[in-house]
């Protein structure tokens, strides 16, 4: 709370017994960035034509430490959702994990962004994390490298999905008929 992340770590000390340490960092230390929660204002909200209880949304999605799995459809005005208690905690040259996968129903293409500069948009070069090479319903995974040079602090991951077809680095705000944005 606060602008901290609470890590728990369990550590066996030679006697055989565990040993409970709760570790916390401040969210601005050195070399910590954090995805997904209390970003800079000012990020543009993305459209559909089409609400997303169609079927054509986000249901699994993990980031690093972070996992939203069986979502479905959120819901939302414009089958748009932020989560600001959403976090994970990421270091700039590090490497971590990301999937996703839409409904079981219609294919859909993806797009990551993550705003390394912490600017409020998702414009600037490498920003654009993921695209998946083909649109369905399959899980989709890759690794994503964290530049040395990304602005330390909060900041902002966005997925999008699009039905039947894939999405590129400049439909970060794009209106698509169908899909979902969280």
């Amino acid at each position: 709370t606060g602008g901290q992340v609470l890590v728990i770590m369990t550590i066996t000390n030679t006697g055989g017994s565990d040993l409970t340490y709760n570790l916390s960092f401040s969210a601005f230390d050195p070399g910590i960035l954090l995805c997904a929660s209390q970003p800079p204002a000012g990020y543009c909200i993305p459209t559909y034509s089409s609400a997303c209880s169609s079927d054509d949304y986000i249901e699994n999605f993990n980031f690093n430490t972070f996992s939203r799995l069986n979502s479905g459809c959120n819901g939302q005005a414009n089958n748009y959702i932020y989560d600001p208690a959403v976090v994970t905690a990421v270091i700039q040259g590090g490497s971590y994990p990301l999937s996703m996968q839409g409904g079981a129903s219609y294919d859909q293409g993806f797009g990551v962004w993550i705003d390394y500069n912490r600017d409020g948009d998702f414009a600037d070069a490498g920003e654009f994390v993921y695209a998946s090479p083909v649109d369905g319903t399959q899980l989709f995974s890759t690794t994503i490298a964290i530049p040395a040079g990304a602005v330390s602090g909060q900041t902002r991951l966005r997925v999008r999905c699009r039905y039947n077809n894939t999405v590129t680095s400049g439909q970060y705000c794009t209106n698509f008929s169908y899909g979902e944005t969280e």
